[in-house]
């Protein structure tokens, strides 16, 4: 009864933290007004963002937690289907966002134009969440197992050989033209990200657990 009750009170500390951080990265954007005003905001974006991420992680390894014991063989085959089509969804949201962000990433970069830092900000953020679900599964109990981690390994690698060849791609389009190059980075590695996913998901699939 004491752990049940540990276990719900850090699910519910999790839930806090990332509707805080939510809020503060809200507020800033909604509040920032001025140059000043939003140099000083990009830390407390940041730290927002920290929180609220922390938050979840923490959240979803507390609500495994809280499965009792004799239901976790059939909860575990439903929370690995709704983490690998998470991850689908977030990382394919970060490539549909990674084609807005990409000149933005150039305005940044190269200064000679107003920067819509909302639309760096969201496609920040989707690429972090996908890092995250990708990353950080053996936090919670009901995904870490050995064959999810076999399966994530091979992922990853799928992941980083996509990494890889756009990344060749990057480097020719700078020898070509600057502006292409660093325009392309952000979509090379949310694809890449998309990638590993996606060979994630039909792993999971053809062993019954997606």
């Amino acid at each position: 009864m004491v752990e049940r009750a540990r276990y719900d009170a850090g699910y519910w500390i999790g839930v806090g933290c990332a509707v805080l951080g939510a809020f503060v990265v809200l507020g800033v954007i909604v509040l920032a007004k001025g140059d000043a005003a939003r140099a000083v905001s990009v830390p407390v974006v940041v730290a927002g963002l920290a929180i609220m991420f922390a938050g979840i992680q923490v959240g979803l390894r507390f609500k495994d937690l809280r499965v009792p014991p004799h239901l976790q063989a059939s909860v575990r085959e439903v929370r690995q289907g709704q983490w690998v089509v998470n991850l689908v969804l977030v990382t394919g949201a970060a490539v549909a966002v990674s084609v807005f962000a990409a000149p933005q990433m150039w305005n940044a970069v190269s200064g000679g134009a107003a920067v819509q830092w909302p639309v760096l900000l969201v496609a920040f953020v989707f690429m972090l969440m996908g890092l995250g679900e990708l990353t950080l599964y053996r936090w919670r109990p009901l995904l870490d197992e050995e064959i999810t981690r076999r399966f994530a390994g091979e992922a990853k690698a799928w992941g980083f050989v996509a990494a890889m060849a756009g990344m060749a791609v990057v480097t020719g389009l700078m020898l070509v033209d600057l502006r292409w190059g660093v325009m392309a980075l952000w979509p090379v590695m949310a694809v890449a990200l998309w990638v590993a996913g996606l060979r994630l998901w039909w792993l999971m699939r053809g062993g019954g657990r997606g």
